[in-house]
């Protein structure tokens, strides 16, 4: 398992765009989002607001909503991508690796580079504090909790995107179907439905606490990953039946 994870990882880091993806996708929305507060800053700071809070609230209404739905979708078809090329499925499946194995480890390869997409999310986002100079103290405390909840909360759209990208040779066919569901998450995440559709979880887990909303860990955890179990068995059992990859 160690060894397919490292020849996951030499792959996308040396064959695909991967990396670039997972560095400039939170880069641009933490510019978009501290941008779009220091213009209207007045605004967002009256009645002795907290800085920090609303300057991460603008940002991760960027990020959370319109950008990491979107990126289990991309990360898991460019994982898939070198596999679907020249018959690359077949190749892999002729030495003596377990499919259950491999579709594992390709998980975790998408699920430390979304881990990995956070920590930068959040890396650039206190740097964007810093540069605009904002006066209170840093909430490490929400870092952390918007880290952690929002990374668990994109896991089940890693399972069930991995599962249509190994079974679509197609790189746009379950990219534009997530972005697609990925669109309503905008109205979806302030119903009653928001807790039960994976593509509003991230908005879910990463705003309230902002919003000064609690999250309700415990019925997050179990919807989350339920989820999770759910589409990792699925797509186990559609992988290993299949006679041709």
């Amino acid at each position: 398992m160690g060894a397919m994870l490292i020849n996951e990882w030499m792959k996308v880091s040396r064959r695909s765009p991967v990396l670039w993806v997972v560095a400039f996708g939170p880069l641009l929305m933490v510019v978009l989002g501290a941008a779009n507060f220091w213009r209207y800053q007045e605004v967002f700071l009256q009645d002795g607001a907290d800085a920090w809070s609303k300057m991460m609230l603008q940002i991760t209404l960027f990020y959370a909503v319109f950008f990491y739905p979107v990126l289990p979708g991309v990360l898991a078809a460019l994982v898939c991508r070198y596999e679907h090329l020249g018959g690359g499925w077949k190749q892999l499946l002729a030495l003596p690796v377990r499919r259950r194995h491999l579709f594992e480890a390709k998980l975790a390869m998408v699920a430390l580079l979304l881990a990995l997409t956070q920590g930068l999310f959040y890396l650039f986002s206190f740097i964007a504090g810093e540069v605009l100079q904002l006066p209170e103290a840093v909430p490490w405390r929400k870092f952390f909790e918007g880290a952690l909840y929002g990374w668990l909360s994109a896991l089940p759209l890693a399972a069930l995107q991995l599962a249509l990208s190994v079974r679509w040779k197609s790189f746009a066919l379950p990219l534009a179907m997530n972005v697609m569901l990925s669109l309503p998450a905008l109205i979806v995440v302030q119903s009653r439905f928001a807790p039960v559709y994976p593509w509003a979880q991230p908005a879910l887990a990463m705003l309230r606490p902002l919003m000064g909303e609690p999250l309700a860990v415990s019925q997050f955890l179990t919807v989350v990953l339920g989820g999770f179990f759910v589409f990792v068995a699925v797509g186990l059992f559609d992988f290993c039946r299949r006679d041709v990859v």
